[in-house]
């Protein structure tokens, strides 16, 4: 991937979890490319390139001598993106260079793609963690997922769900321990990390204030309280236990990052804070790893 490629993705999915936040609109300003350089270190022009990649996507407009602006045409939040019409077509030339038919690409992509009949679990040694992995798998491959926590899967007795999981998805931080166990079952496993970009520039600004996160497993927190200092930030983040804690005594509009745990656990109860949009969390390698797997499970049973 080019440095021009990696940088637009980053700033597209930047400006469109902004956009569903609510802290960016259509017509607001976006930091220059001046500004962007050395957080991407990458010369300005290149950013001015990934700029222009997303203004033919419509999310942007460069308006000379004025800057960088939300489009008037972006989506609202909540709303699907469009698909960058560039990429498509690059997709769709590549296939006819390797001998693929444009009207055989549809049902081809589909099947390598179909992930219905794929039965996994996902483990982690937080609830958090594994309630985590479980939802983006699901809503990013259609990969439906039981969770699990690390120690239900190390007795002798496995739990129904896992039982009938064909691939386990683990946590790096404790897949050494669940490979034994992968191993022992004669399961495939992937291990899933942490994207290196997770806490960028807008999680370090938010972090110049007070930041509330909310989860349902003390343990997770210690972990969290670990990773942030990594941020810069260790001293604003306020960590907080649903059915431990009073989540009420959030302040109006502050910023709150709610597990997936956590947000099945309070149901409809509205929280005075603002709560911040979940991010992908897998990184590039976990990315390719799961896609894949499941690419190869379809070209096999085909």
């Amino acid at each position: 991937m080019t440095k021009r490629r990696e940088i637009a993705e980053r700033l597209r999915e930047r400006i469109l979890t902004g956009i569903d936040d609510g802290g960016l609109g259509r017509g607001d300003r976006l930091p220059s490319s001046r500004e962007l350089a050395p957080e991407f270190g990458a010369d300005p022009r290149v950013v001015t390139a990934a700029y222009r990649e997303l203004e033919t996507e419509s999310l942007v407009e460069i308006r000379p001598k004025s800057g960088v602006f939300v489009s008037s045409v972006a989506p609202k939040g909540g709303g699907k993106p469009s698909i960058p019409v560039n990429w498509v077509a690059d997709m769709f030339v590549e296939a006819v260079n390797r001998g693929v038919p444009l009207p055989e690409l549809g049902p081809t992509v589909f099947d390598f793609a179909e992930a219905r009949r794929i039965r996994a679990a996902a483990v982690a040694d937080t609830v958090d963690q594994a309630v985590g992995i479980s939802r983006e798998l699901k809503r990013e491959y259609g990969v439906t997922a039981s969770y699990h926590h690390l120690a239900s899967i190390q007795s002798s007795r496995l739990p129904p769900t896992f039982d009938s999981a064909r691939v386990i998805f683990a946590a790096n931080d404790c897949a050494a321990a669940v490979h034994k166990v992968a191993r022992a079952l004669k399961l495939p496993m992937v291990e899933v990390s942490l994207r290196a970009d997770l806490f960028d520039a807008e999680w370090l600004l938010l972090l110049q204030g007070e930041v509330f996160v909310v989860a349902t497993d003390p343990t997770f927190l210690e972990k969290v309280s670990h990773v942030f200092p990594r941020a810069r930030g260790p001293a604003n983040v306020r960590l907080m236990v649903v059915g431990r804690d009073d989540l009420s005594r959030i302040p109006k509009g502050a910023p709150t990052y709610l597990t997936e745990s956590a947000r099945q656990a309070i149901g409809s109860l509205r929280l005075p804070g603002r709560v911040i949009k979940p991010r992908r969390l897998f990184s590039d390698k976990t990315v390719r790893d799961i896609v894949s797997f499941i690419v190869a499970q379809n070209s096999s049973a085909a």
